[in-house]
This record gives C-alpha cells, structure tokens and sequence, in this order.
C-alpha cells in the first residue's frame, strides 16, 4: 500500500477495531461513522475498511481486484498460550483438521446465532475421529473424546477395508462441500 494511495482515500485515525470501545459495542462504533465514507483507511491497524454491506459483498465476490492476502495475517502478535486448548492432563488438543472443522462449524453457528439465524449452539465437546490410511485399500478409524478427564479416551480401530472406504467418502464429500462450484 503506497502513502499516495493512502491519502486519495478518506481516513478515520480514531478507528480501532481493537479498542475497549470497538470490542464493547463494535455497532455503536460503526453507528459512529460518517455515512458518507462507507471505506476509509485505518492507520491503526494498516488497512482500508469497508462498512457496507453491499460494498462488502462485491469486494468478496472479486478477488482479481481485491486481494484478502493481508487480512489472512493477525492484527497482532499471537503469543503461543491462545494458540493451544490444554486437556486436562495438561497437553494440548490435536491440530487435526476435523477438529479445526468441527471448531469452525461450532463457531460459525454461533455467530450467526448473534446475527438473529438459528440456534446458540452447544459449546464444542471435545469429540472427534480421523482415519489413519494404512495402504491403498486399509485405514484405521481413531475416534477421541479429547476433553475426558482425567486425560482424553482415544480408541483406534483395527485398520480394514471398510475404514478405508469411509474415509475415501469422508474425503470425497469435503472435496465437495468446500471446493464445488
């Protein structure tokens, strides 16, 4: 982003999406903003902002003219103690992808629920299962209970054909879910 760039477009330096103020009540923050400026630079987090909804949606939908590359970066420094849930013996919870994904379906749920769409779902259980390919035509079922106490419940089935069916299906219905068009 160049400093010309910067400075053909409106600019709120107040603006804080990490502000006491903005985290308390982020849509009174937005209530706040001049409605003639729908997108401004923010000079406290190096980003242009969009408020709209309408506006949002079309940067969204054209990703040749907007690139969401930086917004994949943290607006801060994680340190590595929120990166990690500790189990109960004091480990931390697996960084399998199903775990990722029933993390994310959780959480996404549970935002819609504060837009007024469905349900406040459960909190996450701590339950999931992955396969462990073992060959072309073998895999093993590995199936976790991973908030258990006194430590996590972890069974492993005995790795056959038909796990290894289910988990070319369990594939292939992702593959589809995330990437069909």
């Amino acid at each position: 982003m160049t400093t010309d760039a910067r400075a053909s477009c409106p600019m709120h330096a107040d603006f804080d999406p990490l502000s006491p103020a903005f985290l308390a009540d982020p849509f009174a923050v937005q209530d706040a903003l001049p409605r003639e400026t729908p997108v401004f630079y923010a000079p406290s987090i190096d980003y242009y902002v969009v408020t709209r909804y309408a506006d949002i949606e079309a940067v969204f939908l054209d990703e040749k003219t907007y690139s969401a590359a930086p917004a994949q970066l943290p607006l801060v420094q994680l340190v590595p103690e929120v990166t990690q849930i500790l189990l109960a013996n004091g480990l931390p919870l697996p960084k399998a992808g199903v775990i990722a994904e029933l993390e994310g379906v959780r959480v996404a749920a549970a935002i819609a629920a504060d837009l007024g769409v469905g349900d406040s779902p459960p909190p996450f259980d701590g339950t999931g299962a992955c396969f462990i390919e073992m060959g072309a035509a073998s895999a093993a079922l590995v199936e976790g209970d991973w908030y258990a106490e006194p430590e996590p419940r972890v069974t492993i089935a005995e790795p056959d054909a038909t796990h290894a069916a289910e988990k070319r299906a369990f594939e292939s219905e992702r593959l589809e879910r995330w990437f069909a068009q």
